[in-house]
């Protein structure tokens, strides 16, 4: 498994968790991400962008204010 793969995987896992921490199961996410910004993405497209790790940044966000959780990014450096 690749780096990236390994990256996309963690944020999906990542996701699901905060979620669940949170009280929300993925079909009750995906919910009320459609009703906060007026979107029809269905469970099974969020779910696959998930898996594929193609979420866009502003999904991310989006994603980030219904779960009161603040996603940071880090800058990673290749080591020489």
């Amino acid at each position: 498994m690749s780096e990236i793969e390994i990256q996309v995987k963690t944020l999906r896992e990542y996701i699901k968790f905060i979620a669940s921490t949170r009280g929300y199961t993925l079909n009750a996410l995906v919910e009320k991400l459609n009703k906060v910004y007026n979107r029809k993405p269905s469970v099974p497209n969020f779910t696959a962008k998930l898996r594929r790790g193609s979420l866009t940044v502003r999904e991310l966000l989006e994603i980030g204010e219904i779960l009161n959780y603040e996603f940071i990014k880090i800058n990673i450096v290749e080591k020489v």
